[in-house]
């Protein structure tokens, strides 16, 4: 059973205040900025909770937030610190109330009363007087104004002590006018995103192959073959963590909480308070086939259980479509086992599936941030000898491709399930 670090570390208390006053309405680059830099102090933990932060809060993140946090997460740095104006004189509203109250918490740490400027809701020239007195103080461009360096260095002295940070989230406009086209054939193996008819992403995404062919794995639903996506245009349909019947390590919802209770393994689903049994004669499960029944010893890892779930082929999160006639079909896109485990790693190879689409996981919660996977969506499956068009070679051109990470031929069921 394919399983996450075990163990019961959790974040620190501190941490997990810190995330809470960060994470907000929405998750801007400021705050994933600040969220990396605590995180990198928590150490593997750390790694893990910004995971997991990716996987379930990326429809509040901003792409800017999102691409930050993946270098935290990958070790791989490229993005510039943002640099933007955040408020200035004339603002006013509950934005400007939480920067006079981050500026009077920030004099108390400080000791200097020139920081604070006083309890309102408008940006007025005591305000700008203390900003500038802040900035001079930590050796900033004094303006006078909040910018995103002033902002983070203001949570930098409020981190030193139990203040409250300071969050300025602002609305975000939805995107329209986004078309997602996939390329099944060998040679192309691609999802472009089209925004008014220009390529702005292009995505690996990988189907089923040309011609259907049987799949004889111990543990699959016989029924299903590997087998090609089928073309035709289609509309997004909604997410959540799939389960199935039809294969057996998919009945349990990714990221489920475990258990042992009365030496049986239990699951409960996120936000769910009711636990179920997942094995033993008391099992959910026990009224399907044999072949689709746990034993207790496939959730341990190193005898020990796994604190969740991360098993289930359609990894945590499912794409839905829809047909012209508004009826779901049984394709949908996904990620799988293998890239849940190297999450975040660009190299991870796409395996062929079922007949639906295959993406890598961070890709997937990538395209949900920048808004692309928004429900009513146009997704056009092309045909398999179709090429990418001229204009998507050239944006590939320009793009670096990593070299591919193979699944180890000991992994168990390295093909996609989907």
């Amino acid at each position: 059973m394919e399983a996450e670090a075990v163990g019961t570390k959790t974040i620190s208390p501190h941490f997990e205040r810190r995330l809470e006053e960060l994470i907000g309405a929405r998750i801007d680059a400021e705050d994933a900025i600040q969220i990396a830099e605590v995180a990198a102090g928590e150490g593997e933990i750390g790694k893990k909770t910004l995971i997991d932060l990716m996987r379930t809060q990326s429809r509040r993140m901003d792409p800017a937030a999102f691409a930050i946090l993946k270098e935290a997460v990958t070790g791989k740095g490229g993005s510039e610190a943002p640099d933007r104006l955040l408020l200035q004189l004339g603002n006013k509203g509950d934005r400007v109330g939480r920067l006079r109250d981050a500026l009077g918490a920030a004099a108390d740490v400080l000791r200097d009363k020139r920081i604070d400027a006083g309890p309102g809701r408008r940006f007025d020239a005591r305000c700008a007087v203390a900003l500038r007195a802040f900035q001079t103080r930590m050796h900033l461009p004094v303006s006078g104004r909040l910018d995103s360096a002033t902002l983070r260095g203001i949570n930098y002295v409020l981190n030193e002590s139990m203040e409250p940070l300071l969050d300025i989230d602002f609305p975000r406009r939805a995107l329209a006018g986004v078309e997602l086209h996939f390329y099944p054939g060998d040679h192309a193996r691609r999802m472009v995103v089209r925004h008014r008819g220009q390529v702005v992403d292009v995505y690996d995404m990988r189907g089923g192959p040309a011609k259907t062919t049987k799949d004889g794995r111990e543990g699959v639903n016989q029924r299903f073959k590997w087998a090609p996506t089928a073309g035709g245009s289609y509309r997004l349909a909604g997410s959540r963590a799939h389960v199935s019947a039809n294969w057996k390590k998919s009945q349990i919802p990714f990221g489920a909480e475990l258990r042992m209770h009365e030496g049986q393994v239990e699951f409960r689903n996120s936000g769910s308070k009711s636990w179920q049994r997942a094995t033993g004669a008391k099992s959910v499960f026990s009224n399907r086939s044999s072949d689709r029944q746990f034993s207790v010893e496939e959730f341990l890892v190193r005898g020990r259980l796994p604190e969740r779930y991360v098993a289930n082929d359609f990894g945590h999160e499912a794409h839905y479509l829809k047909n012209s006639r508004g009826r779901m079909v049984g394709h949908m896109i996904h990620a799988t086992p293998f890239g849940e485990r190297n999450y975040g790693d660009d190299r991870v190879a796409l395996s062929r599936s079922h007949g639906c689409e295959h993406m890598r996981p961070a890709d997937i919660d990538e395209c949900v941030a920048k808004g692309y996977f928004r429900p009513g969506r146009s997704f056009k499956v092309h045909g398999y000898g179709e090429a990418l068009p001229g204009d998507v070679a050239e944006f590939l051109a320009l793009t670096p491709q990593p070299p591919l990470l193979r699944p180890s031929p000991l992994a168990p069921l390295p093909e996609g399930e989907g």
